[in-house]
């Protein structure tokens, strides 16, 4: 059985607040069932939707599908079988232009060494209202 987080109780303790407009769909890539939870139960009021995957493939594969329909793109570093979240999301944001932000959530004592295909890199344990505020912004 799975822990709950840091990362999962925080977000537990405090919501966004809801802009007056919806902020458009929303993928977080996030391998820790909580955590994963977590982020989309505390985003949800920003957006139309948000879909929460922890495999990569199932969340490109949503993505795809409907790729002038998705605004933003949250992905955690450490994800299964040793894919590089960084990787991932620098590959996305070239398939998929029309993504307007974005953010990488790292636990890494080092951050990738290419970031400027991410709009924001958020280093865990990170204040969850200020990502609330960046990703309403």
């Amino acid at each position: 059985m799975e822990h709950r987080t840091n990362l999962a109780r925080a977000f537990d303790c405090c919501s966004p607040n809801a802009p007056t407009d919806l902020l458009g769909r929303l993928i977080v890539l996030q391998p820790n069932s909580f955590a994963r939870a977590a982020l989309a139960r505390f985003l949800a009021p920003l957006y139309e939707s948000v879909h929460a995957h922890d495999c990569p493939q199932t969340a490109e594969c949503v993505l795809a599908a409907q790729a002038d329909g998705w605004t933003d793109l949250i992905v955690a570093e450490c994800l299964p079988d040793a894919a590089s979240g960084a990787r991932i999301a620098r590959s996305w944001r070239a398939r998929y232009p029309r993504l307007r932000r974005v953010v990488l959530a790292t636990g890494c004592d080092s951050l990738p060494e290419e970031t400027a295909s991410m709009d924001a890199v958020f280093r865990k344990p990170f204040n969850v209202q200020e990502l609330g505020l960046f990703l309403s912004s």
